[in-house]
């Protein structure tokens, strides 16, 4: 069944340099009816303020995918591995994280 959910009504957080809002239950916001679906258990919807970002953290086992609308971001990997994802209408950027490896955003 597909629910709509206006953005306005989503879960998040607003950080300063980091307004986020989540699908699904996320960080300090949750909501036990909205654990994920399926596989996919992070949608975050995050407008990151310019020349900012996160610090290093760590990702196990999973794929990480940014689609930008607006703008680029940079993103490294613990490897040394850069990604630069510009504003696409079509394709996501993908990113695929290995077990413990610390990615960001650098500032």
């Amino acid at each position: 069944m597909i629910e709509r959910r206006p953005f306005d009504r989503l879960g998040g957080a607003d950080h300063g340099w980091l307004n986020a809002k989540h699908h699904f239950s996320f960080a300090g916001y949750h909501e036990p009816a909205r654990m994920g679906w399926g596989a996919l258990r992070v949608w975050n919807d995050d407008t990151i303020a310019p020349h900012t970002g996160f610090p290093p953290h760590p990702h196990a086992d999973m794929e990480i995918i940014t689609y930008v609308r607006e703008g680029a971001i940079s993103h490294q990997d613990s490897l040394g591995n850069w990604h630069w994802p510009a504003a696409s209408r079509t394709t996501p950027r993908r990113c695929r994280c290995a077990p413990m490896r610390a990615c960001w955003a650098p500032r």
